[in-house]
């Protein structure tokens, strides 16, 4: 059988992507979690492990896995840890929606212009987070934010 330089290259994609997916390295951020309060970053996802450090409240982490009442973390030093999910608040990564009545605006604070004003219930696409506040896009490629507490997983 006669390998052209197409199929080659299309095995090495393959193989590489193989890896890739295979190496804790180069896990995918699923959302954000932020703490309630302070909270304890532990080795595992059970009380009896060791603790890794205390996180203070208001914390921004990105989340990468969940288990049972736990959430894994990425901390700003780059390592993982896990969380209790009753610790922290999950914003998720794609489609979320409006818990309430939110306006839409134009950049992340109240004194941003309201480009657009949501009933609960109406399906965003969340795509960064950025303190208090997350950036969304609604309607036809249209971009806004809205507060991260306004906003819940999709069911």
């Amino acid at each position: 059988m006669k390998f052209n330089n197409f199929k080659l290259l299309s095995i090495a994609i393959i193989i590489f992507i193989f890896c890739i997916s295979c190496n804790p390295m180069f896990y995918t951020t699923k959302g954000i979690v932020i703490t309630n309060r302070e909270t304890d970053a532990l080795l595992g996802p059970d009380w009896g492990e060791k603790l890794v450090k205390r996180i203070p409240p208001n914390t921004q982490m990105n989340l990468i896995g969940m288990e049972r009442e736990w959430y894994e973390v990425q901390l700003s030093d780059g390592s993982y840890a896990w969380v209790y999910r009753g610790d922290v608040r999950l914003i998720p990564y794609g489609n979320v929606v409006t818990n309430a009545t939110v306006h839409i605006r134009s950049g992340p604070a109240n004194n941003f212009d309201i480009l657009k004003t949501v009933p609960a219930g109406v399906s965003l696409t969340r795509l960064e987070v950025r303190g208090e506040w997350a950036r969304v896009a609604f309607g036809t490629n249209q971009i806004g934010w809205v507060p991260v507490n306004s906003i819940s997983m999709r069911d």
